[in-house]
């Protein structure tokens, strides 16, 4: 049987694309090697938040050839995927001729069963992509626009989970407070924030009109609520948390929920001693 390797860098959402991936290859009959040494296909999932990350990653597949040109033999085929490839195809394998393959990281679904070490805790992206475009963060344009996952397949997955023993989840996304808002525009969700701003339906865009008609509640507080209500679940976590969507509802659902983990995880890219 073939054999896969898979290599991480980077954040927890990296993590949860390479246990999916890896069940993408056990559905299509491949085994998981030991080592990079013995294995037919190397799955390189690459940070590009920092320099650092990127240099990483394209010493490990520097070396992975090497080593084999070295005994002289084939080497397996090397495949990259992850935050890098917002560099695009053609400067990738500019930059890294040992490259085989690209696989954009968009293209990593969920149509096969996920592969998990952890027994206990699972990683649960409930979202892909980014829309904030903030000074100096390359996501957008590494993992594209934003999109939210239907909350049907995510409770699917998550009773799915609990019925074989998970009491534990994490929910991932760049922004998991915007989920289900994507289509309605930052603009207006900034406005959502401020309390001071008096406006009517009557002023808005069809899109977010029926937005104020259909979520008295912000969509993510409804998701969490439904998943806290799963059976088996204990303790639910999620990150990233930006505050452009921090809304009054999700401060009220951690405090009064108490399957929620007091931990917020919020995305900072620089500070000062004197803004503290």
């Amino acid at each position: 049987m073939p054999t896969y390797y898979i290599h991480t860098f980077g954040c927890q959402a990296n993590k949860s694309d390479s246990e999916r991936i890896a069940g993408d290859y056990e559905a299509r009959g491949y085994t998981i090697a030991k080592s990079w040494k013995t294995a037919d296909e190397i799955i390189v999932n690459t940070c590009a938040i920092r320099e650092r990350a990127e240099h990483r990653a394209r010493s490990f597949i520097f070396n992975v050839a090497k080593y084999f040109q070295l005994l002289k033999q084939k080497k397996p085929k090397i495949i990259l995927t992850g935050c890098m490839t917002h560099h695009g195809d053609k400067k990738l394998y500019e930059m890294i001729p040992a490259l085989d393959e690209i696989l954009p990281i968009n293209e990593v679904g969920f149509n096969s069963a996920v592969v998990r070490k952890d027994k206990k805790h699972a990683w649960i992206p409930i979202s892909a992509g980014c829309n904030s475009f903030c000074t100096f963060c390359i996501v957008p344009y590494s993992r594209g626009r934003e999109q939210s996952r239907p909350m049907k397949d995510i409770l699917t997955e998550v009773r799915g989970l609990a019925k074989n023993g998970f009491t534990e989840v994490t929910l991932i996304g760049q922004n998991v407070n915007s989920w289900g808002l994507e289509k309605v525009g930052i603009g207006f969700r900034k406005l959502l924030l401020r309390k001071d701003v008096p406006f009517t339906r009557e002023d808005l865009p069809n899109n977010q009109s029926q937005y104020l008609q259909t979520h008295k509640t912000p969509p993510f507080v409804k998701l969490l609520q439904a998943i806290t209500k799963v059976p088996g679940i204990n303790i639910v976590r999620f990150i990233t948390s930006n505050p452009w969507d921090f809304h009054d509802e999700l401060i009220n659902e951690i405090a009064c929920n108490k399957k929620i983990d007091r931990y917020v995880h919020l995305p900072v890219q620089s500070g000062s001693d004197n803004g503290l």
